[in-house]
């Protein structure tokens, strides 16, 4: 199940922001992330703090053997100004994260955050890959 808002910006990138359940090896989440704020908030909050070419939005759960947690990913594709140092860029994702989590109806829905920033260029697969994971009281 995928839902898809696109949204044109006039200054930078055509972006859009997917919200979605990500179906994987483990089970699904029922449901797409229910959001207190509306998309054009969502999209132009974020625009602030960075630009990209797309941005997805999936809820999943994570089982391991000793653990299941609930996971909202933020898959950020082709982003620019993004800090080349790495304690700022970890800093911008606990920011983006901390930001997603408040626009959530439920902010104690997801146990983590994970951030992603993603590489490709036009007609390849992803080139690069990067993330941070928050924990929900970390935010």
């Amino acid at each position: 199940m995928k839902k898809t808002i696109s949204i044109i910006i006039i200054i930078g990138f055509i972006i859009s922001l997917t919200f979605c359940t990500n179906v994987t090896k483990n089970k699904p989440l029922n449901e797409i992330p229910s959001f207190k704020i509306s998309p054009d908030s969502i999209q132009r909050t974020f625009n602030s703090m960075i630009s990209a070419e797309h941005v997805n939005i999936c809820g999943h759960e994570k089982i391991s053997v000793s653990s299941k947690k609930i996971v909202l990913e933020i898959d950020i594709l082709n982003g620019n100004n993004i800090p080349s140092d790495n304690n700022d860029r970890k800093a911008l994702s606990k920011k983006i994260a901390s930001f997603i989590k408040y626009a959530l109806q439920n902010q104690n829905a997801y146990d983590e955050y994970l951030i992603k920033y993603m590489k490709k260029s036009k007609g390849s697969s992803i080139s690069s890959s990067e993330a941070y994971e928050f924990r929900n009281e970390q935010l």
